[in-house]
């Protein structure tokens, strides 16, 4: 009994192990003009990266605070809740970030190199909808 047991797990591990042996020479031999479905998915949740460059939470912060907070009159942290994540995210990718900014605080001389950093720090801060 207990050998037919061992014998059926070897066989399902060497099943398991050499069906994703094949998934890999498979992924490797693949044309590389084809995309899968996945990667379909991939690029639809994710927005346009010339629009939203990848930024630093930590470097927008320390940014906010010093070349906004002052105009802005308010907290990185109350900015960031004025709209949700998803808000932010629409705004960003719409290419009207800088102007949303300006709308919040108009005395700001916002520049557009500023946008990955500071928009990280409003995305983390902001509240998700629920």
């Amino acid at each position: 009994m207990i050998r037919n047991i061992i014998l059926l797990t070897i066989l399902t591990l060497s099943l398991f192990l050499i069906s994703g042996c094949e998934k890999k020479d498979e992924v490797k031999t693949k044309d590389t003009n084809q995309t899968t479905q996945n990667e379909i998915d991939i690029k639809e949740d994710t927005p346009d990266p010339t629009l939203i460059e990848k930024g630093a939470v930590t470097g927008g912060a320390a940014l906010y605070q010093k070349e906004m907070q002052k105009a802005c009159n308010m907290s990185g942290y109350s900015l960031a809740r004025k709209m949700s994540k998803e808000e932010w995210k629409v705004v960003a990718e719409n290419g009207k970030f800088a102007a949303t900014i300006k709308k919040f605080c108009p005395d700001i001389e916002f520049e557009n190199n500023w946008t990955p950093d500071i928009y990280e720090y409003l995305q983390k801060n902001a509240l998700s909808k629920s």
